[in-house]
């Protein structure tokens, strides 16, 4: 019971580590991204980061969550696994393809709204 606590731990700590390390080194880009870009073009590049992570999570859908949850009841059993994840990848596939091609159609739609 003990070692499974310690590797909870270890594992929350390098998770959250990774995730301090990703926000950290993209504070440091500001300057960069300040020096080459001006006021105009970082808020066109800030705009289409904001976009981008929005639409990354409609079409993930918590999907990612899913995943982290049910693998710990499946991880007995390889193929329903196996099955469990190549289920999110179609998913995700499809519906992001789906997105996309509205997007495309609907592309003057949201040119005239940014």
């Amino acid at each position: 019971m003990q070692s499974g606590k310690k590797q909870v731990l270890a594992n929350s700590l390098l998770y959250t580590s990774g995730n301090i390390l990703l926000k950290f080194f993209s504070f440091l880009l500001i300057p960069l991204y300040t020096a080459y870009l001006v006021p105009e073009e970082y808020g066109i590049v800030n705009l289409a980061l904001s976009f981008v992570n929005v639409f990354s999570c409609i079409i993930m859908g918590g999907l990612q969550y899913a995943v982290i949850r049910f693998y710990a009841d499946l991880k007995h059993n390889m193929n329903e696994v196996a099955i469990m994840i190549g289920t999110v990848i179609t998913f995700v596939g499809l519906f992001g393809f789906l997105c996309s091609f509205i997007l495309l159609i609907s592309h003057k739609l949201w040119q005239s709204i940014i």
